[in-house]
């Protein structure tokens, strides 16, 4: 299985589908594989879900319904997979349509109604492990993240060496190498927030997400650990066979 790389967006389109379109478009030129938004299309039902009493929280950071066709086409049309996170049982139908596979947050990681709905649907799950959420196991189809739901995480509490047991890591913080690292340690899929250098810096996704360039760097570090790790198989390779003929063997 080649690595995954899922450039997250998040919030960080500022409400404008200008900058979400771009955002796409940095998500390719970043050899990602994926990019991903995240919806609900009631602020209220998420405020009630999350048990949050702010009546502000959540009137931004939402893609609108009208959006998911256009971003949808865009990614596909640049050779991206489209994900859109969805929080609210009642909008898993509604991005169901335009998804190859769906991603859970930590939030709703325990949340096993929620997870056996999206199931019904036939498609790849993957599940971020945020505060220090246990892996089920029951659900067929399930790739899991571990992440520490920290908006930015502190490095010295990032804890990948827990990527060896989950097999993905959901990074939130703001460290260049960190999917290297994850990598090293085992992640098939790797999910990062980005961002524009438009984006409003009053953006919740604003504090954790690389810039175009950081993030492209923090791919191609991807990329470059997974052609240094290799197979493990000890050989002879191609280009070493050239000084083979000055090797010493003793008798």
């Amino acid at each position: 299985m080649a690595l995954f790389v899922i450039a997250e967006a998040g919030s960080t389109h500022d409400g404008d589908l200008r900058k979400a379109q771009d955002l796409v478009r940095v998500a390719k030129d970043a050899d990602a594989d994926a990019v991903k938004f995240q919806l609900w299309t009631s602020p209220e039902a998420l405020r009630l879900r999350r048990h949050v009493h702010n009546d502000t929280a959540y009137e931004t950071g939402s893609i609108r319904l009208e959006w998911l066709v256009v971003l949808a086409d865009q990614a596909s049309r640049l050779g991206l997979e489209f994900l859109c996170t969805v929080y609210c049982p009642e909008d898993i139908a509604v991005v169901a349509p335009y998804v190859d596979r769906f991603k859970i947050s930590s939030f709703e990681a325990e949340d096993r109604s929620f997870i056996w709905r999206v199931h019904r649907y036939g498609k790849p799950i993957i599940i971020s492990c945020g505060m220090d959420t246990k892996i089920d196991g029951t659900v067929p189809g399930v790739s899991y993240l571990h992440c520490v739901s920290a908006y930015p995480t502190p490095l010295a509490e990032a804890n990948i060496a827990c990527v060896a047991r989950f097999g993905g890591y959901s990074d939130h913080t703001t460290s260049r190498i960190s999917g290297a690292l994850a990598v090293a340690y085992g992640a098939r899929i790797i999910e990062k927030h980005f961002r524009l250098m438009t984006t409003d810096p009053g953006c919740p996704d604003y504090p954790h997400s690389l810039t175009p360039s950081a993030f492209g760097e923090y791919v191609r570090n991807i990329r470059d650990a997974e052609a240094l790790i290799g197979d493990g198989v000890k050989r002879v390779m191609p280009s070493e066979e050239t000084n083979m003929q000055y090797m010493v063997r003793r008798v």
